[in-house]
């Protein structure tokens, strides 16, 4: 199998001052490739920085901006519909099996009842998601060593990617396995639009929404060269109906059922960092992360609507009903049916994190550096070519908030031309176990236990690093 992946993209900007303490940024960025329905992506770009008050230096500055950011569909999934097209590569779902460990042939899993082939494809309308985030905040010089601002975010993502199967059987024909239930149900029972025989047929398709709004604080101190200290928090709430291409709906008929909180984004979320020069050259950088939990999807490992796919979410049982369990959550029905009204997605959250950690470092610079000219920053929103949404700083480079200040952890010897660091990193401090989310299947004993670490700092780490610069 060939794959000719081609992704182009373009962008150009320009900035005018109509006064010196009024900047307006103008960007437009060109994007296509091909195996998609979709060839010509414009995402125009405006921002605005306003620098309000008196003299060369105003204390104020409103910054507000508004873009088109957009999402590539990536090879991962082009390879996989070119790979399992029902012509290159055989693939299917066997519901109930008994022969294991002895697995049949391909030949011979065409033959087990219980058997469908399974090919995935690009749909015939797809085009490139994207994201419109618009901003608006402002940053204020509080006093002489203290500068904070607040920005407001919006962003609305349309054409949004999941996987849908497109032949699962038509609503109502399709018959469920309930507990007391071993004949008469099951991958053969239903009417198939593209018939039985065509199997499960996942497509690659662009009808998600989402939709979030932040609310992004920053401060920034400094004390001189010696001491500085910076932090943000943002409050964020976020709905979709797709986590991402891999998602697929639990109804493949109505995929407003998934709507709900966006699977990965915290509702709460700070940092806190400072930076101290100690005597003889070393400096101390501790740094503070904290993060609410991330919502998820409880469900019942339960193919309920014949695709294929067991993201059935539970319904809520009376107290004491059979084939229902009691959890920490509320009582839920054991099993499911079309005709349940399954509880929203993503309902529950998982555990929140923090994280304590500190680098101690010491730069060592030798050599002369030559003088060279000072470069300048722009006044405008977008810097270069960042995009993607729910970044802390805003859109764009530095963004509307004006970010955290020169380096997170302090300078070395800018002075020189070669400098030789040598530092200890150590990742949560204290070794408090960050969890990662819990298990939201409700059929498995481990129920919502968490059985893994979190990426976000599970355990104590410290890592020893020498960096040369020149």
């Amino acid at each position: 199998m060939t794959l000719n992946y081609v992704d182009l993209g373009l962008y150009g900007e320009d900035t005018w001052r109509p006064r010196p303490n009024i900047s307006l940024s103008l960007g437009l960025r060109f994007e296509s490739q091909n195996y998609i329905n979709d060839h010509a992506d414009f995402a125009p770009r405006l921002g605005l920085a306003w620098g309000i008050g008196h003299g060369s230096t105003p204390k104020s500055v409103l910054r507000a901006g508004i873009g088109i950011f957009y999402v590539r569909f990536q090879e991962q999934q082009i390879e996989q519909a070119e790979r399992l097209n029902g012509v290159n590569q055989h693939q299917y779902i066997v519901t109930r099996p008994d022969f294991f460990p002895n697995v049949p042939s391909p030949s011979e899993l065409a033959l087990v009842n219980t058997s469908l082939p399974t090919a995935y494809k690009i749909g015939p309308d797809l085009r490139a998601p994207y994201t419109i985030q618009s901003a608006i905040g402002l940053e204020r010089q509080v006093t002489k060593k203290i500068t904070a601002s607040a920005t407001y975010i919006n962003s609305h993502g349309v054409h949004q990617l999941l996987t849908n199967n497109i032949n699962a059987p038509l609503p109502g024909t399709y018959t469920s396995c309930s507990p007391d239930q071993a004949t008469g149900c099951g991958p053969l029972t239903g009417t198939f639009p593209d018939g039985q025989a065509a199997g499960y047929i996942y497509q690659y398709e662009a009808v998600g929404l989402f939709n979030e709004n932040q609310l992004v604080t920053n401060f920034n101190v400094r004390v001189g060269a010696k001491i500085s200290a910076f932090g943000f928090y943002t409050l964020s709430y976020a709905s979709a109906n797709t986590a991402g291409v891999g998602f697929s709906p639990m109804n493949p008929y109505d995929i407003r059922a998934d709507y709900g909180p966006a699977s990965l984004i915290a509702r709460n979320q700070a940092f806190i960092g400072g930076s101290f020069l100690l005597p003889k050259g070393f400096r101390a950088s501790p740094y503070v992360m904290l993060s609410s939990g991330r919502p998820f999807n409880m469900i019942l490992g339960q193919d309920v609507y014949g695709t294929g796919i067991f993201n059935v979410r539970p319904a809520v049982a009376p107290s004491g009903a059979p084939f229902s369990s009691n959890t920490q959550y509320g009582n839920f029905y054991l099993y499911g049916t079309a005709t349940q009204q399954a509880i929203p997605p993503y309902e529950f959250f998982g555990p929140s994190q923090e994280s304590v950690n500190i680098r101690l470092a010491k730069t060592f610079g030798f050599g002369k550096k030559p003088d060279s000219p000072r470069q300048g920053g722009g006044g405008g929103m977008f810097y270069g070519e960042s995009h993607g949404h729910g970044q802390g700083g805003g859109l764009g480079g530095r963004g509307l908030s004006g970010g955290g200040g020169p380096g997170m952890f302090g300078g070395g010897a800018e002075g020189s031309k070669y400098s030789l660091e040598f530092s200890i990193n150590a990742r949560n401090v204290f070794n408090h176990i960050n969890l990662g989310p819990p298990v939201a299947n409700l059929g498995s004993p481990l129920f919502g236990q968490s059985n893994s670490v979190s990426r976000f700092s599970g355990y104590r780490r410290i890592d020893l690093m020498v960096r040369f610069s020149f």
